[in-house]
């Protein structure tokens, strides 16, 4: 309409005016972009912005041969040309292109120095990013963001804090949105210490940060495990609290095992006025699946089209039947899968086939897997999970179909990987990984250790460890999460494990569940359940393994209801078993 008017009205003349229509057009998508292209040509007179309008509507919508042919074509380029087709090039993943463009820029500004950075820092490539961050000769806060965010996303913890130490030292602080940028790289790597020292220089400065930026501080601690840190900051904010203020806290809670604190800040939450949306929901079915609450989170999930009048996401049936296979309702999570109103994803068919493990669900985990491997036919993982299922129940000559299966993918099972932060330096370690500069000190003292003072019990069901690389000390006492084993096991186990620490003072115990609950589940019983075999009271082993199983003292503690089940009312553990035997 408004180009029927410029037509109508002749004016064209104004060169503004057609341009302004390019880049309107051009901003439509491909539907747009035939209508820029006819009225770019039919100009009888362009200017440079006429070219770059044109030239960064067809980048925007992926034609950058196109785009080069007409750059190409240009009588005179200015910065935006060139910058236009660098990120064009950045973009499409063409790095080479990309290098040999910037190289022939017959000068460049920070914004030219920040999309090479950033894209070679996105692409992994931070020693090529380091080199022409080096090389830029004016560094903004922006640059000095994009380094430092490159390293923290990488979790290289010692070069992101040494480049934040130099950008002190240069003179800049940071802004906004560096703050958000490098807590939200902090929080996805784990990274606690730079953040850490990140708040305590905004502390310093006094730094009056926004709510968004508050937000980022939240959810750091709260992803780093730090939830007393994370409940300073949001008990601090008052009323710059929005509803991402309550989804961090509660999903931090959630997250680490403290269900019912989840439970409690949301009742808060909703008391003081604000409204969930679908964030909320996924922090608190989380938080009825670490507390096994499985009506309550049941009514949950069916209240929020109900009630709030949103309609659950994949994501929300993910946590639905993650709810539902840990409470042993394995039939019903199928159920659910097969009735949401879009196709289920490979997280929430893996979750399914786990659980189909955990309860030797033989049939069922066929149909899942039928659906899995369309998904994810190279996943080796999948095939090791389905071809355990199978040993697990004896069918031995199905295990050797789907491991032969596995073998023609071509693929195997990735390792597992540990994470560990020394002295801000994350380190990561896999199976049998050489690659650490000081490997051979690491593995010499894990040989020491070995060697002489430990012993490994294996509570998995999932994983078996060879005891033959373990100096044969190797005790399995394998059972579900969320289960609780028989009596005689818990016995034997504790029996096992005060004869080991009685014959040397010096003796180590290395307790091994794969599970992710980071040591609330299966390990926190069966310690818990050593310590009242020792004469404690259940109540006393909670709060000792509570403050115990981590170095901050925020990790939670185990199930109080599992130990009960096992502690015979007014006597310790170790008397129900004497008075058994």
């Amino acid at each position: 309409m408004i180009h029927a008017h410029v037509e109508k009205f002749g004016l064209y003349e104004d060169i503004f005016v057609p341009n302004s229509l390019i880049d309107s057009y051009s901003r439509c998508g491909s539907s747009g972009l035939d209508a820029a292209m006819s009225l770019f040509l039919a100009m009888e007179e362009r200017d440079v912005v006429t070219w770059n309008s044109m030239i960064g509507g067809l980048v925007r919508c992926g034609e950058l041969e196109c785009a080069c042919k007409l750059f190409d074509e240009m009588p005179e380029r200015d910065m935006v040309s060139w910058n236009t087709m660098l990120d064009g090039y950045t973009k499409a993943g063409e790095m080479e292109k990309a290098f040999e463009l910037f190289e022939r820029m017959p000068e460049r500004n920070v914004v030219s120095w920040s999309t090479m950075v950033c894209r070679y820092s996105k692409v992994g490539d931070m020693d090529m990013a380091r080199v022409l961050f080096d090389r830029c000769p004016g560094k903004n806060v922006v640059l000095w963001t994009t380094i430092i965010a490159g390293y923290a996303e990488k979790g290289n913890a010692r070069e992101a804090r040494e480049l934040y130490g130099k950008m002190e030292e240069a003179g800049l602080r940071p802004d906004h949105g560096f703050l958000f940028s490098i807590l939200a790289a902090c929080a996805e790597s784990g990274m606690l210490e730079l953040g850490r020292r990140i708040h305590k220089s905004v502390k310093k400065w006094r730094f009056r940060c926004s709510g968004k930026v508050l937000n980022a501080f939240i959810d750091m601690y709260a992803k780093c495990g730090c939830l007393n840190a994370a409940s300073e900051v949001f008990i601090g904010m008052m009323a710059k609290r929005d509803v991402v203020s309550w989804n961090s806290m509660i999903q931090g809670f959630a997250m680490h095992g403290h269900g019912k604190k989840a439970l409690e800040l949301f009742s808060r939450m909703v008391d003081e006025g604000f409204e969930p949306d679908r964030c909320t929901f996924i922090g608190l079915l989380c938080a009825y699946t670490h507390a096994g609450l499985v009506n309550e989170g049941r009514k949950c999930f069916y209240s929020m089209e109900k009630v709030y009048e949103i309609l659950p996401e994949i994501e929300h049936y993910g946590c639905m039947v993650d709810l539902l296979e840990r409470g042993g309702h394995l039939e019903e999570a199928f159920t659910l899968v097969r009735s949401m109103p879009m196709k289920p994803n490979a997280i929430i068919l893996g979750t399914l086939l786990n659980a189909c493990r955990m309860h030797n669900d033989v049939d069922l985990a066929r149909a899942v897997c039928e659906q899995l491997f369309k998904l994810e036919p190279s996943d080796a993982g999948n095939y090791s999970l389905l071809s355990n299922i199978y040993a697990q129940a004896g069918y031995w000559m199905n295990m050797a179909n789907v491991r032969l299966q596995m073998k023609n993918t071509g693929r195997q099972k990735p390792s597992g990987a540990s994470f560990i932060e020394v002295e801000e330096e994350v380190h990561e370690f896999t199976v049998f990984d050489q690659s650490h500069p000081k490997s051979d000190d690491i593995y010499r003292m894990i040989d020491r250790l070995v060697e002489d003072l430990q012993q490994i019990y294996n509570l998995c069901i999932e994983e078996s460890y060879d005891p033959a690389h373990f100096y044969g000390r190797v005790e399995a006492y394998p059972f579900d999460d969320n289960h609780v084993p028989s009596l005689q096991m818990i016995r034997d186990f504790c029996e096992s494990v005060d004869s080991w620490l009685s014959s040397d003072p010096k003796n180590i115990v290395v307790i091994h569940c794969m599970y992710y609950a980071a040591g609330k589940g299966r390990t926190g019983l069966m310690v818990c359940a050593y310590l009242t075999y020792c004469g404690m009271s259940a109540d006393e082993a909670l709060q000792l393994y509570a403050d115990r199983r981590t170095t901050n003292n925020e990790g939670g503690s185990t199930n109080l209801e599992s130990i009960q089940i096992i502690k015979k009312p007014g006597g310790s553990l170790k008397d129900s078993f004497l008075d058994e035997g």
